[in-house]
């Protein structure tokens, strides 16, 4: 939903419009919002491990343990978070309206990760 409003509003409000009128590239500016994309997606995945960490510490008084595939699952998470993202930078900035963006991403969503199991079942 962030990525969705943050990309089409531009289009939506004539704001990319007036950015191009001052002399970016139309590179230079998905560049960074791709950027800034990937930098929110960071922060909401550090703050949503932090928060659980909080709340499972508080709830079950330990701390508890590390294994020791932890860091590389971990970095694995993130780096598919971050290719979600991608994805739904790239749906937003094909329709370039809100609604169809949301509901292309969410199918997406739904559809991916169920194709990919479905031809590692396969192979």
């Amino acid at each position: 939903m962030f990525i969705c409003s943050f990309i089409c509003n531009d289009f939506d409000n004539g704001i990319l419009k007036n950015i191009i009128s001052r002399g970016y590239s139309r590179q230079s500016i998905f560049t960074a919002k791709f950027m800034a994309v990937i930098v929110s997606t960071l922060f909401m995945v550090i703050l949503n491990l932090v928060a659980a960490f909080a709340v499972s510490s508080a709830l079950y008084h330990n701390i508890g343990s590390i294994y020791a595939l932890f860091i590389p699952q971990l970095i694995i998470l993130v780096f598919g978070l971050i290719s979600f993202a991608g994805i739904f930078f790239m749906l937003c900035s094909i329709f370039k309206k809100s609604a169809p963006a949301i509901v292309v991403s969410l199918l997406a969503l739904l559809a991916l990760p169920t194709g990919i199991s479905i031809i590692y079942i396969l192979i």
